[in-house]
């Protein structure tokens, strides 16, 4: 069964190393375009991401915008907005006067591809004021195809259709680490709740605790080095299902600890969480590479040692009184002969089988180490550094990647 994600709000990807680190925890990555085909003002280096791969589809791929649920869940939004236009307070406080008056000069502000929306949204926008000819349009907005909301509207808008997409298609959210906050219910796709989410008509909910899910793109995108995966062997990664569900297992019991609100303090305790995910899985993999240590720290060694010297002794000894007692038939320098071949023989029948047994030893030390690498939790992150990941420990001091493209490469 494919495990996709849906990428919100925006068209293009603003960092390719984040599409990377997303394609490491899914099949493939959807996005809200409103045609097919190549998009407009898309980096050359995304392109490779949105073509057929050699032995599956595209990593990045438009989202069915128009399913029945879609369509069905815009016509609903479209009557909630109706109705609640009725009261002038909503249209003042979502309408181009609010939103101008809280904008910075030369701001593009939140807009929206109208290609993206069914019809009947579309004409409530239009006949409430909630949607206007943008003041200073996309640069890249040739055919005037762009309207422009209250950011608020917007993201009810963005989130309503993210969240029906999702669920028809079977999908995760997935956004960028930047964004602002994402109320509760686009990260569990709750439909009912988007309006009054992004609309100011519920009480603030109580924080609840984070997701493993969202420790791991924290993981992904803070911590991964993927700059030697290209297209082709992302699409060629095989993805171990299970041991990711145990990676994911091991994240939400780390991420469930961090009860607050999103913010600049959230995500510093992902962060940390993060760099405590990877700490437990080194140390882990530093107890499992030691075999050798393992091997002879069960004082075998020492073990083996003392036992061949006090065998030696006391079989020296032996033939040491045996040839003594023969004297009669033998010189001194014979006796002494006997004595280096009886014990000699003796250590040689012993050594053998100690051989044996530490033949037998390493067998079961290596194999205990290979089963527990195997049932480890954290086996994932090992295939994933065999698979030219490169784990960093410096993401604490500031993202690591280039920042993202200005607004004018990244429309809803």
């Amino acid at each position: 069964m494919r495990d996709g994600a849906l990428y919100y709000p925006y068209i293009h990807i603003r960092d390719l190393n984040w599409l990377k680190g997303n394609l490491l925890l899914f099949d493939d990555v959807a996005r809200m375009v409103p045609m097919h085909g190549p998009v407009p003002n898309d980096d050359p280096e995304i392109e490779p991401f949105t073509r057929p791969q050699a032995t599956r589809g595209p990593l990045l791929r438009p989202a069915n915008l128009w399913s029945p649920r879609s369509v069905k869940a815009q016509e609903t939004l479209a009557g909630r907005l109706r109705a609640d236009a009725q009261d002038l307070s909503f249209r003042s406080n979502f309408g181009r006067a609010a939103t101008e008056a809280a904008k910075a000069p030369k701001e593009f502000g939140f807009q929206i591809h109208q290609g993206k929306l069914e019809y009947s949204l579309r004409s409530a926008l239009r006949d409430t004021g909630l949607a206007w000819e943008p003041g200073n349009p996309e640069p890249y907005d040739l055919d005037k195809e762009y309207v422009e909301l209250h950011p608020r509207v917007g993201e009810a808008v963005m989130s309503t259709l993210a969240v029906a997409c999702a669920i028809g298609e079977g999908l995760g959210i997935v956004t960028h680490p930047d964004e602002g906050p994402l109320h509760r219910c686009l990260l569990e796709r709750k439909q009912d709740e988007v309006y009054d989410a992004w609309l100011g008509r519920s009480a603030m909910p109580e924080p609840e605790g984070a997701e493993g899910r969202e420790l791991l793109q924290f993981l992904v995108t803070f911590a991964c080095d993927t700059s030697r995966l290209g297209a082709g062997a992302l699409a060629d990664f095989e993805r171990d299902r299970t041991a990711l569900k145990a990676l994911l297992q091991a994240a939400d019991e780390r991420a469930s600890e961090i009860i607050m609100d999103q913010g600049e303090h959230r995500e510093e305790a992902m962060k940390a969480a993060v760099a405590d995910l990877l700490a437990a899985w080194r140390r882990e993999r530093a107890n499992m590479s030691s075999f050798w240590r393992r091997f002879f720290g069960e004082g075998l060694l020492d073990t083996a040692i003392e036992f061949l010297r006090d065998m030696f002794t006391r079989r020296t000894a032996a033939a040491t009184a045996a040839c003594s007692a023969a004297g009669a038939v033998a010189s001194g320098g014979a006796a002494a002969a006997s004595i280096g071949v009886v014990a000699s023989a003796t250590v040689v029948g012993a050594g053998a089988g100690l051989a044996v047994g530490l033949v037998a030893h390493a067998a079961t030390t290596a194999f205990r180490a290979k089963q527990a690498e195997s049932e480890s939790a954290y086996r994932y992150l090992t295939a994933l550094e065999k698979g030219h990941v490169t784990f960093v420990t410096d993401f604490h001091a500031g993202r690591r990647w280039k920042e993202p493209a200005p607004s004018p490469a990244v429309p809803a």
